[in-house]
């Protein structure tokens, strides 16, 4: 029942729309906030045309009816004109990540005090007592490029500690960065009657498992040469990104309108940076590609174009 919720703690910022809730969570959701793993934050500025099947997402506009007084949200759709919003879809709640870790501490008997080693990204949530010796345990999330090296140098100097990922995908994309035993919250935390619950058997599970797995050679230069590809990729996308958001914000001052620059497919995208369509698929589907499919993602979101501010990586651009 918490899947989605998972899944979305490993994204930024780890927020759900209004509508999103009741598909995320079903008959879940009031427990949910009963527990308090969500709050209200602010509404999106943004919001997709209902009216047509264009997928175009707009500005949200606020008119003052010159009647009632009362104000009103649209979107200026180009297929369709003034389309007005509910204000209720506008809105966002914003995961809480304190009240995930509280309770996800308190039901994996984790204790001691929550420090934040990377910000954004990684914390020491205490120590628990797994597979028979006291443990460490850290919560990690949001792993790109730019914070994998940050990540692991916090770590080194715990390489017993129990690593909890929010989800497979994101515990099998950290693969062996680090020697660490790692685990997804979505196979070991579930909603119970009571709460959260954790199962530790599972946990302890991966923590013999990770021990008893023999250490990996170094990648061989083939797999070297894949890594320099998914980097070439990369670049390409995010200077993609900035083209668009460029685009975005000129449409914006000449029509009112922000338009989003369409975004090439991947054998354009290969022929760009001299890859063949193979080659491009290969590397959309290797698991240290997560920076360069979230980049892909965003280039066909104009919310997330306009929002971008440059690499993950190399941090804001100027």
């Amino acid at each position: 029942m918490l899947t989605a919720m998972w899944q979305r703690l490993d994204r930024d910022p780890p927020v759900f729309f209004e509508d999103q809730l009741a598909p995320a969570l079903g008959a879940a959701r009031e427990r949910v906030f009963a527990l308090g793993l969500l709050r209200p934050t602010a509404p999106s500025g943004f919001a997709p045309c209902r009216e047509c099947g264009t997928g175009y997402v707009g500005r949200v506009e606020w008119l003052t009816s010159a009647r009632t007084g009362a104000r009103d949200a649209y979107i200026p759709c180009p297929a369709c004109g003034p389309v007005r919003i509910d204000p209720d879809a506008l809105r966002q709640w914003r995961i809480d990540l304190g009240a995930v870790l509280g309770a996800v501490r308190a039901a994996g008997r984790i204790h001691g005090p929550v420090t934040e080693v990377v910000p954004g990204h990684a914390w020491h949530l205490g120590s628990a007592n797994w597979a028979r010796r006291r443990r460490e345990a850290y919560f990690v999330r949001c792993v790109y490029d730019g914070t994998r090296a940050r990540i692991a140098a916090a770590l080194a100097t715990h390489p017993r500690a129990v690593l909890l990922f929010p989800t497979e995908g994101a515990a099998h994309a950290w693969g062996r960065a680090t020697e660490n035993p790692v685990v997804a919250l979505n196979s070991v935390a579930a909603l119970g009657p009571e709460g959260i619950t954790f199962d530790t058997e599972r946990v302890e599970g991966h923590v013999v498992d990770s021990a008893a797995e023999p250490v990996r050679k170094k990648a061989p230069p083939k797999r070297a040469s894949r890594v320099e590809k998914i980097s070439r990729l990369t670049a390409e996308v995010i200077e993609f990104l900035r083209r668009a958001r460029s685009h975005a914000f000129a449409t914006l001052r000449l029509s009112k309108e922000p338009a989003l620059l369409p975004r090439p497919t991947k054998a354009q995208l290969g022929r760009s940076v001299e890859l063949s369509k193979p080659e491009v698929t290969r590397c959309f589907n290797d698991p240290d590609a997560r920076e360069l499919n979230l980049y892909w993602d965003m280039a066909a979101d104009l919310d997330a174009v306009m929002a971008f501010q440059g690499p993950i990586s190399a941090g804001p651009s100027e």
